[in-house]
């Protein structure tokens, strides 16, 4: 293809510098060509992950554990006897005389307004009637006695109070870097040519 259009140059040229001045030329296109396509060998680059092994330092924490002696004091229940005095009330039984209603049937005559004749019937009726009854009256009365009594009291102790030190350290250690790059690889492809 190269050569083509280097011999349409040249014609170029030599006809410019042609001895007939009043000479005419024509410059035209050149020779069709025909468009054909082939496969070519091409470079490509895919992106690609590495893994790469790398030196690291890492903190490793351990805890040590540190014991103190505290004096302290702790509430304990105790019973103890006490005194204490206790009211209660004591019945007094008294005998009263109350006015109490009650119903009584009493007997009445009465006269047929038919026949004239006379009967008995009874009709209720009431009446205040005394009774004698008992209330009673409490009378209040006091009296010590003992009973057994919890307290909370106070008590000096020694307890042990726990603390967790924590100590730092450095490993060496190894980690994992992944990384991306390009890897080229060939490959063919469909090229347009003119012949």
């Amino acid at each position: 293809m190269k050569t083509k259009w280097m011999a349409a140059i040249a014609l170029l040229i030599s006809a410019a510098f042609a001895s007939d001045a009043n000479a005419y030329w024509y410059i035209g296109c050149p020779p069709t060509c025909c468009w054909t396509y082939e496969w070519q060998p091409v470079v490509c680059y895919r992106p690609q992950w590495q893994e790469e092994r790398v030196p690291c330092v890492v903190e490793h924490v351990t805890y040590r554990r540190e014991v103190t002696p505290v004096k302290t004091q702790i509430m304990v229940p105790r019973m103890f006897d006490e005194q204490v005095r206790r009211s209660y009330y004591v019945p007094v039984p008294r005998e009263v005389e109350r006015v109490v209603p009650r119903c009584v049937m009493v007997a009445v005559p009465v006269v047929d307004p038919c026949t004239g004749c006379a009967y008995m019937t009874y009709c209720p009726q009431w009446v205040n009637q005394r009774i004698r009854c008992i209330e009673y009256d409490y009378r209040r009365e006091e009296q010590d006695v003992n009973v057994r009594v919890c307290r909370m009291v106070p008590q000096d102790t020694v307890i042990e109070q726990v603390r967790w030190i924590p100590e730092v350290s450095q490993v060496q250690s190894f980690t994992i870097r992944r990384t991306c790059v390009m890897v080229p690889y060939q490959t063919m492809v469909c090229v347009p040519v003119c012949r």
